[in-house]
């Protein structure tokens, strides 16, 4: 089976950094008491007040309970010790999991809650679950936070305190919150994630220190190793490896085929709590030697597009390096002269292609790469190089004032260039980069591609030697076997991994019920499932409105009402912003959305006095809309929206069908981008591809 995604570990992954989420075994004492010991007894004391509230929309609530219970550490060791019992991929009873224990195929999911393909591929399990039930089929979720991941084992940690302080339901719920925005998996975007499941903070911060939660990751960590899951997601079918984001249909035809595997085993008396063992030791390939972690030499490269990129080197060099980069990023800056090393040993072998990808706590980077942009449109691939190099040595004096001498030194017009970055007017190209590095889930800078290859931060020269040489090698092999060396890259991008498609929804038309803005005839509209006491929809309605901006005769925004349960006041605000729109049409709809949202400044639920204050702030027939409130009279519309959303397999806010395409969560600007062209690329009328 063709692997999709394999998050490689490099060289460095089987020395996994310590410094995400570990903590040093010193004792704090009271009296003779370990500080692990009395963090269980808070935790115990405040289990009584946690509270793990209600999922999202169809998250996986419904799965069978387990109980809770700290991590054991010796239950991993006991389970290996044994496999007779317990197979080559041993599942013990601490193992975050959805399905009956003795379900006669059991999927084990390797994951990294930072990782994008692992995000897809959840629509799939659930696709799984629903289509097989939990008396068929057992689910069972393993962290494996990949090194190059920054806050994946930090978030690791986080759901797995999350399971042991409210249980199995709650790790699935906390698992969703997280998949649904990525781009935010600080520390504090996870306390307020366990909060938003109602968990007590104090007790999620004690004990996510805790040498229970961290013994759990490891043990998850050190059993991927073992059975060869070199990347994320990895999954075992009964034994069977299925690597990589793959689509329903690859899953569906082994778990039909296990399934009667598993029934020809009861037929002839084998009880069903050991047909997990029996099929995993059949399935189950050891991993060949040098498969412990250390995924680089078996890694598939990835066919990063160049696009129009600025280039530097011969168009039929070997060797090509695709850099992902930000200008104020000091590590970015690190790396160059060890890329200037390689220009010089290897020559005309190598060509660079540049990609933009600034980030945004880097206050300069944008304006940065504006500048570089505009000198490579004055000055062509040349003058952006001679850019390139003048801005990493003025980094990180980056502000109008460094950008104007840099231009002094190359001759260039800054007044043209500050009117350019002012008005964002190399925001497509930007986009489209963006859009680029998320495809091939390069989300932090420096990260590199050799021939199509990854390589991620500011390696030693000798990680970049060690896979420019090899790949050297087989494109002089290519040559001599006859291929032209112009086209040797082409060919080798030819068999390298393409990223996975977009995932889809086919979602009917919006009526006259669902308020919209943006012109009726819109080539493309966006559908967004929102809650208005979402934090996240509130940060999604900037880069939407920002996208309007771009596209203002092109889009049609249509707000459709997911309220979650465990929002208090979200079914209200619903209510309130669809009677704004019954009495004043969409204009009043969104005044009334904009305020709602801003009620998040307070973070008291809100109320029906809220609501009601802000339609007499907009002069709404107020008695009308208190009875509008009360007899519920737009409850049909609501009740529809989410009806549709649970259809659709849409279970958390915001989510956006873009003629077909979906995109969950509050993501980058970059990935509306990329949704918005390809909808604009499609015939008009022609569904999603």
């Amino acid at each position: 089976m063709a692997t999709l995604h394999a998050d490689a570990r490099r060289e460095h992954a089987t020395t996994r950094p310590r410094e995400f989420g570990t903590e040093r075994r010193a004792t704090w004492r009271v009296g003779v008491v370990s500080r692990d010991r009395v963090t269980m007894i808070v935790v115990l004391l405040l289990f009584a007040f946690v509270y793990a509230g209600c999922a999202p929309t169809g998250a996986r609530a419904e799965a069978p309970k387990t109980a809770t219970k700290a991590f054991d550490a010796n239950a991993i060791a006991r389970a290996s010790a044994d496999p007779d019992n317990a197979g080559p991929v041993p599942v013990d009873d601490q193992s975050p999991a959805w399905g009956d224990a003795v379900a006669p195929v059991t999927i084990v999911e390797f994951s990294d809650l930072q990782c994008p393909f692992c995000a897809r591929v959840q629509p799939t399990l659930d696709a799984l679950e629903k289509r097989y039930g939990p008396h068929r089929l057992r689910v069972v979720w393993k962290h494996d936070p990949l090194p190059f991941h920054p806050n994946a084992r930090p978030a690791a940690l986080a759901a797995e305190t999350a399971r042991q302080l409210a249980g199995n339901d709650a790790f699935f719920r906390f698992v969703a919150l997280l998949f649904q925005d990525q781009a935010h998996l600080e520390a504090g975007d996870l306390h307020r994630a366990a909060l938003a499941l109602g968990i007590n903070g104090a007790s999620f911060e004690l004990l996510s220190r805790s040498t229970s939660v961290r013994d759990r990751v490891d043990a998850d960590v050190d059993l991927a190793r073992r059975v060869g899951a070199i990347g994320t997601p990895h999954f075992f079918v009964n034994g069977v490896a299925v690597s990589g984001a793959v689509p329903l249909d690859d899953f569906v035809a082994i778990v039909d085929r296990e399934l009667e595997e598993a029934r020809t085993l009861t037929d002839h008396g084998t009880a069903p709590s050991e047909v997990y063992a029996l099929r995993t030791k059949a399935n189950f390939k050891e991993p060949e030697a040098g498969d412990d972690g250390d995924a680089t030499a078996e890694e598939q490269p990835y066919n990063v597009p160049l696009g129009t990129s600025p280039r530097l080197g011969p168009d039929d060099a070997l060797v090509t390096i695709v850099e992902f980069s930000d200008f104020e990023c000091p590590f970015c800056k690190r790396v160059q002269p060890t890329l200037a090393a390689i220009r010089e040993r290897y020559g005309s072998d190598v060509r660079f292609v540049f990609k933009h990808l600034p980030l945004p706590f880097h206050k300069h980077a944008r304006a940065a790469a504006t500048f570089a942009i505009e000198a490579r449109k004055a000055l062509g691939d040349a003058g952006f190089w001679k850019a390139e190099a003048l801005l990493f040595a003025s980094s990180p004096n980056l502000d109008d004032g460094g950008l104007s001498m840099i231009a002094s030194s190359l001759g260039l017009d800054y007044e043209k260039i500050r009117r350019a970055i002012g008005s964002d007017a190399d925001a497509a190209v930007l986009a489209d980069d963006e859009g680029t590095s998320a495809d091939f889930d390069a989300r932090g800078t420096p990260h590199f591609f050799i021939n199509g290859n990854r390589l991620v931060g500011a390696q030693p020269l000798e990680a970049f030697t060690k896979v420019i040489d090899a790949e050297l090698e087989k494109a002089r092999q290519l040559v001599a076997s006859g291929v032209p060396r112009a086209n040797v890259f082409d060919e080798l991008m030819r068999r390298a991994l393409q990223p996975p498609p977009p995932p889809q929804k086919d979602i009917p038309a919006p009526t006259a019920a669902n308020p919209s803005r943006g012109p009726s005839g819109a080539r493309v509209t966006i559908q967004m499932f929102a809650d208005f006491e979402c934090p996240y929809c509130r940060r999604a309605m900037k880069t939407i409105e920002e996208l309007e901006r771009r596209h203002p005769q092109q889009i049609r925004l249509v707000y459709r009402n997911l309220p979650l349960e465990f929002h208090e006041g979200a079914h209200t605000a619903a209510a309130a912003a669809l009677e704004a729109y019954a009495q004043r049409g969409s204009a009043a709809f969104w005044k009334m959305a904009a305020l709602l949202e801003k009620d998040q400044d307070d973070r008291a639920p809100l109320t029906r006095e809220d609501v009601v204050d802000h339609a007499k702030e907009l002069g709404l027939d107020v008695k009308r809309f208190e009875r509008a409130l009360d007899d519920g009279r737009h409850e049909a519309v609501i009740g529809a929206d989410v009806k549709l959303a649970e259809a659709l397999d849409i279970k958390g806010t915001p989510s956006f069908v873009i003629n077909g395409y979906y995109v969950a969560g509050a993501q980058s600007l970059g990935i509306f981008e990329r949704a918005v062209q390809r909808a604009l690329a499609a015939p008009p009328g022609a569904p999603a591809k």
